[in-house]
């Protein structure tokens, strides 16, 4: 499963994956280290913007890009090692059941789509985003991650995982969550993506009114999100779901409790006895 580049790469969502019951950690580590390749694409600014947007679409398209330039450019040992080891994972993705693959690269392509976009509408000097771009930017780069672990969860677990009358459902509050989750990174880092230009609240300078309508939105798909876990029928997978619905909360407290001033200037996240507080909350 690759555990060690997981761990590398994400020390929280290796957490989740490793909760998961054995069936769904392939799917899920393989579709994560695709996704977190993608990203690592995406976030290297000191390649050009037309090569980034390249090897997005040939990421979209189920062709490995050609990497070996851009792992120059890493400092991050764990994304300089994803982006050598692309192909072994591409590798990885061509071995296993067709229906799985078929999944990862649906989501992907919903991902990538979503980075794309994000690339090149604020290559453009002063372009903001709306709410309507808002709304589909975080459905497509996570969102659609939570429609994904429920069809992946349903493949593999089947009446184990939930209700298939509960799919809907399921499909329907992850989403949400995985929206919910995406805001909370784009609240938390204001203080990195305002100056390189990413409107994505719509202003260069978000007042305190701007940030709390957010925060509000973001509260309600967490809120929604909490739907997700009653109808899960296995115990690993409802703890594996809680670890960043939990997270995402705390971080939601302390940006509340913060106020847009400081979180324009700083990167303010949950403390690590926070995080093992969450942790040890989601195994009760």
């Amino acid at each position: 499963m690759h555990t060690a580049l997981l761990k590398s790469v994400s020390r929280s969502f290796y957490l989740s994956i490793r909760l998961l019951p054995g069936p769904m950690r392939e799917p899920i580590a393989l579709g994560y280290l695709l996704a977190r390749l993608s990203d690592t694409i995406a976030d290297t600014t000191s390649a050009p913007l037309a090569e980034r947007v390249a090897a997005l679409a040939s990421l979209r398209e189920g062709r490995l890009p050609q990497l070996d330039a851009l792992s120059d450019q890493l400092a991050h040992p764990g994304e300089k090692e994803l982006c050598l080891r692309a192909g072994e994972i591409f590798d990885w993705l061509h071995q296993i059941p067709e229906r799985e693959q078929q999944l990862i690269e649906q989501v992907l392509a919903t991902i990538t789509t979503g980075q794309a976009w994000d690339l090149e509408h604020f290559a453009d000097p002063g372009a903001s985003a709306n709410e309507a771009d808002l709304e589909r930017y975080t459905y497509q780069v996570a969102g659609c991650v939570g429609e994904f672990w429920t069809k992946v969860g349903y493949l593999k677990l089947g009446e184990k995982f939930a209700s298939e009358n509960d799919r809907e459902q399921l499909l329907t509050s992850g989403r949400s969550l995985g929206q919910g989750l995406q805001l909370i990174n784009i609240l938390r880092d204001l203080h990195e993506d305002l100056p390189a230009g990413r409107l994505y609240l719509g202003s260069a300078e978000p007042d305190q009114e701007l940030f709390e309508t957010h925060l509000k939105k973001c509260r309600h798909y967490l809120s929604d999100g909490h739907q997700y876990l009653p109808p899960l029928r296995n115990r690993r997978v409802r703890t594996a779901t809680a670890l960043p619905l939990y997270l995402a909360e705390a971080t939601a407290d302390l940006l509340e409790e913060s106020g847009v001033e400081t979180v324009r200037q700083r990167k303010v996240k949950v403390s690590r006895s926070e995080v093992w507080h969450t942790i040890l909350r989601t195994l009760t």
